[in-house]
């Protein structure tokens, strides 16, 4: 605060009269306007001269150091407790504008202005019809705030500062601590109310105003922020305010270049009301150098008036017809109330004024749909600046006024090269202005083409927008550049369940390698031997460890990815911008960049932007789970720092919207095509690690979605494997089992159904051992032609860890989600016309769904199907008999031999549930039976055979994880590892397991036979907890064994108060009771022993010692 005080009065003075001059008028005063005696006692000294004809402010008058400080302004009479703080200072009327400058954006903090608007007026108080008056508040203040205006006025209480403070007041009342508007009041100090009290050095002022001021002296207006004082050494008189604000928005204009942009300030000027001066003003503004365009509100009176109507009759040669200069002569006559000589001045000041057809706007109520002021404003200074269309966008893009972009920017002819509209689309992402994405994208950038590795890396690296959450998250430093394959890593950690992201897997690190040393090579692939740009080249040495390979290797692999991953792009834009950067030869984008930008969108928090990318693109289920399930980690993490609980409530509340929206599309799919949406939740999602819906929404533990009846039915289908039964299908399975020739009679789904069933990636590499050797004993019943489509389908299996074409599903479900988005979830037709990618071959979608379809299940058909193509109806017509009702079709289905009923029966879930658990029912009988016996010397058989079952389990549960190991090698193996093991259900199991075999190795031997014994029965609780495992499967029995089990986390806290009372009650109980014994471990468990059957009511009446009783001694 002292540097600021001592660069103040360093660089800014106050005039000071310092010779009192008598007024031509008033002999006592000087000419200054004040009296003798107010004058100093040097200024009295210096002599008086005549009265000369004019009072001239020169040079010569005293300067000396300012006065500044704070105004504590309450904000109206009927709330007065509610006060604002306003910052001023008294400068000179010819104060170096720079030093203004410099007060305002250095000193006062004020942030670089996007735009000046300027408002002239009348000076004193004026009605406007209350229509124009509320839409002239609402303008200035969304111009103000959309674009991070300055707003300049004299800061008088009076006239059109009235209105604009009406507006100011507006937002007030709306008690948003976030919105700022900077409103600057240049006033001038000699007409100033109550002056004396700004006079001081750090002073806080508690300045009131009076609504009802009769002086006049001017007061300040209570809704500005900043207060430039123009001292001009007089009092009483208007002016001084004026060369100020004239030098100030001149600098503003053409000096100061904030930010990137490469022109000046734009400033606009805004006119309402008025006189003759703002006539005056509004000319200065059009015809001097530089030219400011002006916005006049037509319907507000006098000046502005004038102004509309003059521009409005002018004609295109700027002249103005004999009688309309008549009437407007007698106009200014009337209104002004003057001669034919100042008439005539002014009237020319208003021809000038109307010839400026690009620099003056008019806006009258009624002229257009668009009753915004701010919009007259806005097209005002696009149209008065003389930018190009690229700058001009630039200019909306700092605004983020979409809106004018789209209707005075991109107009119809106009003609945009591809360098233009990326740079802009950049621009528009770093500062998370959705709405010109989406411009951007309605205008023709390819996303495709648009996002690039460098791209992308620079969108994770920009301080532009919310707090990037990501580096803290992740403990990067703002000075260190985030790399795309750290991404992958950061998301991996918040996805969890050994997800795999895409920038870390191998392919994408190779080509990632080459993209990160293309400075290394020129455009045609040589060594750049340059050895700063070398040093400029991002290293990968954590992730590739032949970072220090030479440069003929590099040029191999260079060449080698080009091969692999496409050489050049397309030459659709070879007439735009030709780059000799090496992004333009190799083709360093994405396939899906929607989905990249959404990820980007989540992980730095511009929730908005990721919504917009959620509707554009493919696999929106997918990207709705996957965006759930991040927003959900970063909620986690967030809440454990006490510094971020906002960030938690944000982040679960954009958990909550992504959740909504894949229910709400589950939703409109299952209505729309229910088969083809059971296959869109086991569909293998390759651009996610893999996953699938299912399983993402598993990962997330997202249970609406879960809850959802295609999830249901789905979980139930498979569950039945490849049964088919409908009721009671425990006890059928069951009584299967006990008599294995009722086998047959239970129902089985047939050849096309299970063709449709979903596998997993062990069932199906278990399928591929086994087809080879199988398929013709199995199916020899069938046709010949049978047995060619089961070798068709095998050799589709050995494509996709499914048992269903990858390539006909992925075709399937991009027409299902191209019709089953629903419109209301996107804001235009263009938004849905880019977010679905339409397969090519039309024909070969219809032979395609006609498969699809004619292969349903019956347990999928109890629901109508939406209506189809003629195409594909009269296609599926063939493989299909019609029944005798009309407008029914009954598909042709196909049973399967005894052979695979068999197989199918015994691999089914349901079977290999009750199997598994009739086995552990018998294994906790023969436990209970050895731990409740004596134990022999030797083991007994029972014994023996609850080893053997544990062993085997043991060798299943390696079994398992070597599986899920090599299913899929991409993915780390010691990560899956620790999911598998850490997840409750296994890492139960498997500390059960191994516990139970070291204790009966233990018990094994004679003399340690007793530790073993305790050491199962300890063990023998973990399987009493594998049994409620069990259970939970049962629909009666899960539900109460889910809500126990997230009863417990609540159950610790109280646990924790009973255990502070048993101790602090038991301490003082054994302390007093047996003072006399020696240290030994015991008394620990004495302390809690008695008092916790305290509890239950037991209090030990026996053992209460009477001695000293007083009835004993009598």
């Amino acid at each position: 605060m002292r540097r600021n005080t001592s660069w103040i009065e360093s660089k800014l003075k106050k005039r000071e009269c310092i010779q009192f001059i008598p007024s031509s008028r008033f002999n006592s005063k000087c000419g200054c306007g004040l009296s003798e005696q107010q004058h100093s006692e040097e200024a009295r000294k210096a002599g008086h001269e005549p009265a000369p004809a004019k009072f001239l402010i020169v040079p010569g008058r005293e300067e000396i150091t300012t006065d500044d400080g704070q105004s504590d302004n309450p904000e109206s009479a009927s709330n007065s407790a509610h006060q604002t703080k306003a910052q001023f200072v008294r400068l000179a009327f010819d104060t170096e504008p720079r030093n203004v400058y410099h007060l305002l954006s250095k000193v006062w903090k004020l942030p670089a202005p996007k735009l000046v608007i300027t408002i002239h007026g009348g000076l004193t108080n004026f009605d406007l019809q209350q229509k124009l008056a509320r839409i002239f508040r609402k303008g200035i203040l969304k111009s103000a705030r959309t674009t991070d205006a300055w707003i300049i006025t004299s800061g008088l209480d009076s006239g059109v500062v009235k209105h604009v403070a009406s507006a100011l007041q507006d937002l007030s009342s709306l008690h948003k601590s976030n919105i700022r508007v900077i409103a600057i009041g240049i006033a001038p100090w000699g007409m100033l109310k109550r002056r004396k009290q700004f006079i001081g050095k750090d002073i806080v002022v508690n300045y009131t105003t009076n609504q009802f001021n009769q002086s006049r002296y001017a007061e300040l207006n209570d809704q500005h922020s900043y207060f430039l004082f123009s001292d001009n050494g007089t009092t009483g008189r208007y002016g001084a305010e004026i060369i100020l604000r004239k030098q100030l928005e001149t600098f503003l204009v053409q000096n100061q270049k904030p930010g990137k942009f490469n022109f000046s300030v734009p400033l606009v000027c805004v006119v309402l009301e008025g006189g003759a001066f703002t006539i005056k003003v509004v000319h200065d503004y059009v015809t001097s150098v530089p030219r400011i365009p002006v916005v006049v509100c037509d319907g507000s009176g006098r000046a502005a008036d004038l102004l509309a109507f003059t521009h409005h009759a002018i004609s295109d040669d700027g002249k103005l017809s004999d009688s309309v200069y008549n009437q407007l002569m007698h106009l200014v006559q009337h209104v002004f109330s003057y001669d034919v000589k100042n008439a005539e001045r002014t009237v020319k000041q208003l021809i000038a004024c109307a010839k400026e057809k690009t620099l003056m706007t008019v806006f009258r109520l009624g002229e257009s749909q668009r009753q915004d002021v701010d919009h007259a404003i806005l097209t005002a200074l696009l149209k008065g600046q003389g930018l190009s269309p690229s700058e001009q966008l630039q200019l909306a893009l700092a605004w983020n006024r979409a809106d004018i972009a789209k209707e005075e920017i991109f107009t119809r002819g106009q003609e945009w090269t591809t360098k233009d509209l990326h740079n802009a689309m950049m621009d528009a992402l770093c500062h998370d202005r959705t709405e010109f994405v989406q411009l951007l994208l309605d205008n023709g950038v390819s996303m495709q083409r648009f996002l690039t590795y460098a791209r992308l890396e620079c969108l994770y690296n920009t301080d532009k927008g919310p707090t990037n959450f990501l580096r803290s998250s992740i403990g990067v430093s703002e000075k260190r550049r985030l790399r795309l394959t750290e991404v992958g890593r950061a998301m991996e950690d918040l996805m969890g369940n050994a997800y795999k992201s895409n920038y870390t897997k191998d392919d994408f690190k190779a080509k990632y390698y080459v993209f990160s040393n293309r400075r290394h090579l020129d455009f045609n692939g040589k060594v750049n031997e340059n050895p700063s740009e070398r040093q400029k080249s991002e290293n990968l040495k954590d992730d590739n460890p032949q970072h220090s390979m030479k440069a003929d290797l590099l040029n191999t692999a260079r060449n080698s990815i080009i091969s692999i991953f496409g050489s050049k792009r397309s030459n659709a834009d070879s007439g735009d911008d030709q780059s000799s950067h090496e992004e333009e030869s190799l083709d360093f984008t994405f396939r899906y960049p929607y989905s990249e930008l959404l990820l980007w969108a989540i992980l730095t928090r511009r929730q908005e932007m990721a919504l917009l990318m959620w509707r554009h693109g493919e696999e929106a289920l997918a990207k709705a789970l996957i965006a759930s399930r991040l927003s959900t980690s970063m909620a986690l993490r967030a809440s454990q720092s006490t510094l971020q609980n906002d960030l938690t409530v944000e982040f679960c509340k954009n958990k909550d919207q992504f959740e909504n929206l894949a229910l709400e599309l589950l939703q409109h799919c299952t209505e729309h095509n229910r088969d083809m949406t059971l296959r869109l939740l086991t569909y293998e999602l390759t651009n996610w690690g893999n996953e699938t819906c299912l399983s993402l929404a598993a990962i997330n533990n997202n249970r609406k979605f879960l809850a959802h009846p295609s999830c249901q039915l789905l979980l139930s289908d498979l569950w039945l494997g490849g049964l088919s039964i409908r009721a009671h299908p425990n006890f059928k399975v069951l009584g299967c089992l006990f008599a294995p020739f009722m086998i047959f009679t239970l129902g089985f789904k047939s050849k096309e159904q299970l063709k449709l069933q979903p596998r997993t990636a062990i069932e199906h590499m278990q399928e591929m051992f086994d087809s080879d050797s199988s398929s013709e004993e199995e199916f020899s019943d069938t046709e010949e032609a049978d047995g060619t489509e089961e070798e068709e389908e095998k050799d589709k299996k050995k494509k996709t860890h499914f048992h269903l074409n990858h390539k006909e599903t992925a075709s399937n479900i991009q027409e299902l989600m191209a019709t089953a988005l629903s419109p209301r979830l996107f804001s235009n037709h263009s938004a849905r016309t880019n977010s679905i990618v339409i397969p090519p071959n039309l024909a070969n979608i219809r032979k395609r769904m006609k498969s699809s379809r004619s292969n349903t299940s019956n347990d999928y058909l109890s629901e109508p199907e939406s209506p189809m193509t003629p195409g594909a109806s009269e296609e599926l017509g063939e493989n299909r008999n019609v029944s005798s009702q009309p407008g029914i079709l009954v598909a042709t289905q196909r049973s399967i031999c005894w052979k695979k009923k068999i197989k199918e029966f015994y691999s089914a879930p349901i079977t290999t549930y009750w199997l598994w658990f009739g086995a552990f029912i018998l294994f906790l009988c023969a436990n209970t039976y050895d731990l409740l016996v004596k134990t022999p010397k030797f083991p007994s058989w029972t014994e023996w055979y609850v080893f053997t079952y544990i062993v085997v389990w043991s060798i299943e549960i390696i079994r398992k994880v070597v599986c899920l190991i090599m299913i899929d090698r991409k993915k780390p193996a010691l990560r899956k590892a620790q999911v598998f093991f850490f997840g409750y259900r296994n890492g139960t199991l498997s500390f059960a397991l191994i516990t139970y075999i070291i204790g009966f190795l233990i018990r094994l031997h004679p003399s340690t036979k007793m530790l073993g014994r305790v050491i199962l029965i300890v063990n023998s609780v973990l399987w009493s907890l594998k049994l409620i495992d069990y259970l939970s499967v049962q629909p009666r029995l899960g539900p109460y064994i889910n809500m126990a089990g997230e009863m417990i986390p609540g159950m610790i806290p109280i646990i924790v108060m009973v255990f502070v009372t048993l101790y602090g009650f038991g301490l003082v109980r054994q302390s007093i009771t047996f003072p006399y014994e020696d240290w030994d471990w015991l008394l620990l468990r004495n302390i809690f022993f008695q008092p916790y059957f305290m509890l239950y009511g037991e209090v030990y009446a026996e053992k209460i010692d009477t001695c000293g009783d007083l009835s004993r001694l009598d």
